[in-house]
């Protein structure tokens, strides 16, 4: 990393204001992607720094797109966080770190087929807050040798979810019939209930025969779309 060096003067009893102003590079890992400012170099001075103040301005991370931050102790005000340090001597506990959502999503391996609303495509082209539905697929070794990755958009996947509960429910489709896409995942929740219920099933993994009945509940934060399995 470069750094910029220059020599000052700090005249006994006179205030001098340094304003550091830079943009920063993003790390990476598995999990997350981050960001960080390193303060615990600031225990080589001869003595606790008195005040000091720093500022980090977010513009383009979405809130909900952000994991955690530290240290603890920060304010945040729009797209901008602050802590504010007095008398202190920093160690590494200090260094900021701020951790958000990857934007892309990772290949299980480099050569697997992507298909996105069942079609192929290049992942790198994808939009990741379009994204409602997302499956890896290593067991069907005969058709993708290599893995594949499923991905429906939220118009293509809404589209799937009406026409299963056309099928198993008629009466429920027209209220669904009536939405429009963005209201659908705002205001609703899909929950399946009775059978064998699997951790992390989905109605994409079932079929009409499959499903016992269907209600939507309407008296909870969000409208509950029930699908009961026989």
């Amino acid at each position: 990393m470069p750094w910029y060096i220059w020599n000052t003067t700090f005249p006994k009893g006179e205030t001098r204001w340094i304003k550091v102003r830079y943009s920063l590079p993003r790390g990476t890992n598995k999990r997350n992607n981050f960001f960080n400012y390193v303060l615990h170099t600031g225990a080589n001075w001869n003595e606790t720094i008195g005040k000091a103040t720093i500022k980090v301005n977010i513009y383009d991370i979405p809130d909900e797109d952000i994991l955690h931050i530290t240290p603890s102790g920060y304010t945040k005000e729009g797209n901008v966080i602050s802590w504010t340090f007095t008398d202190f001597e920093p160690t590494l506990k200090e260094d900021i770190f701020v951790y958000y959502k990857k934007e892309y999503i990772e290949l299980p391996r480099e050569s697997a087929d992507v298909y996105l609303d069942n079609k192929k495509a290049d992942i790198n082209l994808i939009n990741p807050e379009n994204i409602t539905f997302f499956r890896v697929e290593r067991a069907d070794t005969l058709n993708f040798p290599a893995s594949a990755i499923f991905i429906h958009t939220k118009e293509f996947d809404f589209t799937l979810l009406k026409e299963l509960v056309r099928k198993a429910s008629p009466g429920n489709f027209k209220e669904l019939a009536e939405l429009e896409v963005s209201e659908f995942y705002s205001n609703y929740e899909v929950r399946i209930t009775g059978g064998e219920t699997k951790k992390g099933e989905s109605f994409h993994d079932l079929s009409v025969v499959d499903i016992a009945k269907i209600v939507i509940d309407h008296n909870g934060d969000k409208n509950q779309l029930i699908i009961t399995k026989k």
